[in-house]
């Protein structure tokens, strides 16, 4: 069995250019994603109650991870009723359609 030597540069170089690779894919679909009309309501809405958050610093934080958090989600159920990922059916019911 030959042994094959791989730096950790060149793991991390092949993950990001992976990531960076799928970024550029998903990108037309994040556009579109958030120009729909749920999203800007549902951003609208988040605006507002991070607006009445307290000024801790921490707190605001805290609150922009999942804001972030729960972005992503709706934008995987967005990709999926879009057909991105093709082994998942559209009506599989593995989270609320959004």
């Amino acid at each position: 069995m030959a042994r094959v030597r791989v730096s950790t540069e060149e793991i991390m170089k092949s993950i990001e250019e992976g990531r960076l690779r799928r970024e550029r894919m998903e990108e037309p679909y994040l556009i579109a994603f958030r120009a729909t009309p749920e999203e800007i309501e549902m951003r609208r809405v988040e605006d507002a109650e991070e607006a009445e958050l307290p000024e801790e610093p921490f707190t605001h934080w805290a609150h922009k991870i999942a804001r972030c958090g729960r972005e992503g989600v709706r934008f995987e159920f967005y990709l999926r009723r879009r057909g991105f990922y093709p082994n998942f059916p559209k009506e599989d019911s593995t989270g609320p359609e959004l």
